[in-house]
């Protein structure tokens, strides 16, 4: 957000204007009067402005000492930043709990702070470090379902969109990293995926039940577009599972070496292997 000051001839003219960050303000609060430059359409300095900032607070708001709701936000950003520091926030360890947690919900409750900036705020956090994990996915879902309901009812300001557009962008990349890798999914991994060729077990990932409530808050899986989507994630899937079975086999194509195949160990060797790739893409379907 910012405002925008423009200056005017006595036709109404635009001669210039400046643009000033809100956020620059609230950061520099005790800093009242600056002085900004102001800009002709060539983005060529023309001039500066003096501005001036006043707060007051009126009797009925004067229970407690709150500045505006850029400054609360920007303060509970340092609070939540401070409590994710102390509680060692890391890819696997999300959740905050304690006094830290409780903190953070009274001082969002004393200087109203909306339960979408919260939950976007700290679901961004989270989406930095995000593994396609079953305890993740049920973190950003949980997070995540009040802000959607609030976007339905237009109940989200701005500043709240903003936030909640980039991460929306983050969490479809966090649902294509899971099910173009669903088969590869392992919950013991740092990273949430293994990365050799493993048995495929019996029963789904653990992390794909939240995976599938996460992709439908987002689309309609009814939707001809929604399915469209998922489809396209689970064809490159096979593809990539594919091309994993297939590597051992490369050194045996015709375009890598004409003359491999004349020596009979070579032969062996290639039809074993051409007969385990035919074996693991069996057991794949």
């Amino acid at each position: 957000d910012a405002l925008l000051i423009e200056v005017q001839d006595t036709k109404h003219n635009t001669q210039g204007q400046a643009v000033i960050p809100i956020l620059s303000i609230a950061e520099n609060f005790n800093d009242k009067t600056r002085w900004w430059p102001i800009y002709h359409e060539e983005h060529k300095c023309i001039g500066k402005i003096q501005l001036s900032i006043a707060c007051s607070i009126t009797n009925e708001e004067g229970n407690g000492i709150k500045g505006s709701p850029v400054v609360e936000t920007l303060a509970y950003d340092l609070l939540l930043e401070a409590a994710m520091r102390a509680q060692q926030f890391h890819s696997r360890n999300l959740c905050l709990h304690g006094s830290w947690k409780w903190l953070l919900c009274e001082f969002a409750d004393y200087y109203e702070v909306s339960q979408c900036y919260t939950n976007l705020r700290y679901l961004s956090y989270i989406m930095n470090v995000a593994t396609p994990t079953k305890d993740c996915l049920e973190l950003v879902l949980d997070l995540l379902l009040p802000v959607i309901k609030a976007r339905s009812d237009k109940r989200l300001n701005r500043q709240e969109k903003s936030i909640l557009l980039e991460c929306e962008t983050q969490v479809e990349s966090l649902l294509a990293n899971v099910f173009e890798n669903y088969k590869s999914l392992d919950k013991l991994s740092p990273t949430g995926m293994s990365d050799s060729l493993t048995t495929i077990p019996d029963a789904a990932p653990p992390a794909l039940a939240p995976a599938v409530q996460l992709y439908c808050l987002l689309h309609d899986i009814l939707a001809q577009d929604g399915q469209t989507i998922l489809q396209k994630y689970l064809q490159r899937a096979a593809q990539k599972r594919c091309r994993r079975h297939m590597l051992e086999t490369d050194e045996f194509m015709p375009t890598n070496s004409e003359s491999v195949l004349v020596d009979p160990v070579a032969i062996t060797t290639a039809y074993l292997k051409m007969k385990n790739l035919c074996i693991n893409i069996s057991s794949e379907i």
